[in-house]
């Protein structure tokens, strides 16, 4: 891949079994594929979420201590500095967490959503965090409790939380205020879905795409979120069936979704582009890995970054790999020391990538 320039990228946090975690020296790239070490969190975490702050801190909250069940669900929180290289504490969410979503507000806030709790169910509360204060106040509860959602920041600065898991998968979706602080319910998807991807596109629709009804089946099917008449519409289908698949926004507005798992959980190597103006979707070339509950994020120069996740059922790698939308293709790049399952790939101000968990 000739075009590839890659940027120093910094890895903390725990190597990962998929039902285990254990502390590692943390890691980072330096050039062309390569990995050096930064400092470790101060707490083991899968399942959690990694915000970048207004302010460039890394806020890193909640998850799961080692095999996500209801007794391992953490309510800590650390944040990062970029600049000084450190980690350090903040104060805790009122409720243990993991499988929940954040979401940066136009106010510099982070929304945190639901997620399941120490009893082991799901969710519907939510909770802000103040990077002034570095503590958590209150943000109501949604109409419904919801693991694995996806949560969109709209271009009217409002929250759109939509699927999930509440005993059974939902496909309703709910909408918060920041300026009121409050829920409301707005329209269904078509579709029951959880493990889905979404994203904002240039119109200020929203797009959703693929996921699975926990009972019986993995969606190829896309809808489409219209904030001014708080209605869906059918989108075109992926050409595969992706269950936890991994997602990013091109520079020119179009969404990559990669990887997961389709039909009896066979892993995914395929990647597709879809074109919002065409409503069309096309291929985006073939991973070196099969791989789902990696991490994803877009680099300064366009590419896009994938590290981590399962290759089978029970083996996480340890494996990136680099997409280059100019050709169309997929180069690998170094390996980072330690597999990871889940982790978050959160791109800093100074280019560097920091990977957590």
């Amino acid at each position: 891949m000739s075009r590839l320039v890659m940027a120093v990228l910094a890895v903390v946090g725990a190597a990962t079994a998929f039902g285990q975690a254990k502390a590692v020296p943390a890691l980072a790239v330096v050039g062309p594929g390569t990995w050096s070490a930064a400092p470790a969190m101060s707490a083991h975490r899968r399942a959690d979420t990694a915000t970048l702050l207004l302010d460039g801190r890394v806020l890193v909250a909640g998850g799961c201590v080692s095999a996500c069940t209801a007794a391992d669900a953490v309510a800590s929180a650390e944040v990062y500095n970029q600049i000084t290289n450190t980690w350090s504490s903040v104060c805790n969410m009122a409720t243990a967490r993991y499988i929940h979503r954040a979401v940066l507000l136009a106010s510099g806030k982070v929304l945190i959503v639901g997620g399941v709790g120490t009893g082991g169910l799901p969710l519907a509360s939510a909770e802000l965090f103040d990077p002034g204060t570095n503590c958590w106040s209150p943000a109501g509860d949604m109409s419904t409790s919801r693991s694995t959602p996806t949560a969109t920041r709209l271009a009217s600065g409002k929250v759109l939380v939509a699927g999930g898991y509440n005993g059974l998968t939902v496909s309703s979706a709910d909408l918060y205020d920041p300026a009121a602080n409050s829920w409301s319910a707005t329209g269904s998807m078509s579709t029951v879905r959880t493990q889905h991807i979404a994203a904002l596109l240039p119109s200020g629709k929203v797009l959703v795409a693929g996921g699975a009804n926990n009972i019986c089946c993995v969606w190829s099917t896309a809808e489409l979120y219209d904030p001014a008449s708080q209605t869906w519409s059918p989108a075109a289908s992926m050409s595969a069936l992706r269950n936890e698949a991994a997602s990013a926004t091109l520079t020119d507005g179009r969404i990559l979704v990669v990887g997961g798992r389709g039909a009896s959980y066979v892993l995914l190597a395929s990647a597709e582009i879809y074109d919002p103006v065409a409503n069309t979707w096309s291929s985006a070339g073939v991973m070196a890995t099969p791989r789902f509950y990696h991490g994803v994020t877009r680099l300064w120069n366009g590419m896009v970054l994938i590290a981590g996740g399962l290759t089978d059922p029970d083996g996480s790698t340890a494996t990136a790999e680099v997409y280059d939308p100019g050709s169309n293709s997929w180069g690998a790049t170094g390996s980072m020391s330690a597999t990871r399952v889940e982790p978050w790939l959160t791109l800093l101000q100074s280019g560097k990538v920091l990977v957590t968990g």
